[in-house]
């Protein structure tokens, strides 16, 4: 059964949504603008860019350096939202996409992120893949997916973010907004550099007290390169920043001029887009047969195989019976984790063990992620001794990591960890334990245990984990041995608070180092870089 037919509610009430026009700069039928050098295709993007700049106000630049870029009705430029995000396929944060019936469910980077924009429904500027250094195993870290062009005309635009010193969100009370991370500049070149996230000036000024005045504040971010604010805080202080001689006009305009040449280069400036390259994707070019395929083999190819004692693969042909077990058994919107959109269609864990054995028995276990109502773990223990294979899936969702929410240790939350011993005490087969998380947690005790003849982990496998999954217990995919990170010990969070920025080691207080770079102790596993 397809999950998201039980999304039809959810639908109807995103059916009040309007398929907004499609909004498009250099229109033909308006002569008095289209004959402008910034309407030119014969003219490079930077020629072009430059053009447009120098017709506008200072209070109209100020306007256009927030993601809600006002636009120039005088010149026929229309309003740009350039918030869109596609971590996890086009997402429904941020104010520039949005979800109704126009298009079938959920979408993918790119060229479903352009139909959605050629129907009104997203921007063209995603802001993805995130690209923070794994630093700390408790912050929640996950990568995205970039666009892809045609010469120098881009489909979608991608844009990384965060970087620096940026894997706290919320730690023991200590939050992102308060925190004055401290790193040195030999720790700035190994953390890659520096990007700004929504509201970000109005933080370091208002909230860390960082700048003396909003326009010092919005002087210290164009200075240091930034072009584009999440946010108003530039629109509102930069014209008066400039007037008070704090920064040159030429270094607004070459921001500008940067934002511009994005835009040019994804046709915003080439007329109506239905003419050019990319104009005839629209709904039907959503959830199709290739794009529902890419989600299937991101989550096979995703699977890594950490432990396997000869139980693995399964045989369908032998395996008469089989108990599943987990809160993420059935899971279905936490594979998809955050920044994700409305996914075609689900298949959980539990779906795609069905289609290869007939005879398949669920047991949650606990009924939430948490896990701190113990009642449920002996009756899905009891039904796991009744068969000679168990597939216990466990892990974490979006209630115990995301955004704002980081894990204290590195520890199964609740009785998970109790569960999966009290499983492989009561079973006379084999157990494959499949764990569900972005972030590594503590598993050392089942490594250890004799029962536990396979682990799988699958990360949040997306729309397809289920099959992904069954595929890898029954043998028709090879996982990959290969960890994205390294797997610290339990003790580990003990020694080292997330507050400290440090990657090397510090010997006046005995700090053990991070990273696979520096890391010196034994890891659980090891980061695998072939």
């Amino acid at each position: 059964m397809k999950i998201q037919l039980f999304l039809a509610p959810l639908l109807s009430s995103l059916l009040i949504i309007p398929c907004f026009a499609q909004n498009f700069a250099c229109d033909k039928n308006i002569p008095e603008t289209s004959q402008f050098s910034l309407c030119n295709t014969s003219l490079s993007y930077e020629n072009r860019a430059k053009d447009l700049t120098s017709r506008l106000t200072l209070q109209e630049k100020a306007e256009q350096l927030g993601n809600h870029a006002a636009g120039i009705s005088r010149l026929s430029v229309p309003a740009y939202e350039w918030w869109s995000e596609a971590l996890h396929g086009v997402a429904s944060v941020g104010y520039g996409v949005h979800f109704n019936a126009t298009v079938p469910d959920g979408a993918s980077v790119s060229s479903e992120a352009r139909a959605m924009y050629n129907v009104g429904l997203a921007g063209l500027t995603y802001w993805s893949p995130t690209i923070n250094v794994f630093r700390d195993p408790r912050g929640l870290q996950e990568v995205g997916k970039e666009g892809n062009s045609t010469g120098n005309r881009l489909k979608v635009s991608s844009c990384c973010k965060h970087y620096t010193a940026y894997d706290l969100d919320k730690w023991k009370g200590v939050d992102r907004f308060h925190f004055d991370a401290k790193t040195c500049l030999k720790g700035l070149s190994e953390n890659n550099g520096i990007l700004t996230d929504c509201d970000s000036i109005d933080v370091y000024y208002d909230i860390i007290k960082y700048a003396a005045t909003p326009e010092d504040a919005v002087t210290l971010a164009l200075k240091a390169s930034l072009n584009m604010n999440c946010g108003d805080f530039l629109s509102r202080y930069t014209e008066n920043a400039i007037k008070l001689n704090k920064i040159e006009e030429s270094i607004v305009d070459q921001a500008l001029i940067y934002n511009y040449i994005v835009l040019m280069r994804l046709g915003f400036f080439d007329g109506d887009p239905k003419l050019h390259p990319f104009g005839n994707l629209g709904p039907s070019n959503v959830c199709t047969e290739e794009h529902q395929k890419l989600a299937f083999d991101a989550a096979k190819q995703g699977i890594v195989l950490l432990d396997n004692k000869r139980a693995l693969s399964l045989s369908k042909n032998t395996t008469k019976n089989l108990v599943v077990i987990g809160p993420n058994g059935n899971a279905t919107m936490a594979m998809i984790s955050i920044y994700a959109g409305i996914p075609c269609e689900y298949t959980m864990p539990l779906q795609g063990l069905q289609k290869y054995i007939l005879s398949v028995t669920y047991a949650a276990g606990c009924l939430f992620m948490n896990c701190t109502d113990e009642s449920l773990v002996e009756p899905a223990t009891r039904v796991a001794a009744t068969s000679n294979v168990v597939v216990l899936v466990i892990g974490l969702d979006q209630s115990i990591e995301q955004e704002d929410l980081d894990r204290e240790n590195q520890i199964l939350p609740g009785y998970q960890e109790k569960h999966v011993k009290d499983v492989a005490n009561a079973i006379n087969g084999t157990m494959i334990l499949v764990i569900m998380f972005a972030s590594p947690v503590n598993i050392s005790f089942a490594k250890n245990e004799s029962k536990v003849g396979g682990i799988l982990w699958v990360g949040y496998p997306g729309q397809a984990g289920g099959d992904a999954i069954a595929q890898v217990i029954f043998g028709d995919h090879n996982p990959a041995g290969r960890s994205p990170f390294t797997w610290y010990p339990k003790e580990y969070s003990d020694q080292v608070p997330m507050t400290n920025m440090n990657l090397r080691a510090n010997t006046t207080d005995n700090f053990p180092r991070r990273t696979y770079r520096f890391y010196t102790g034994k890891p659980l596993y090891e980061l695998a870089m072939d």
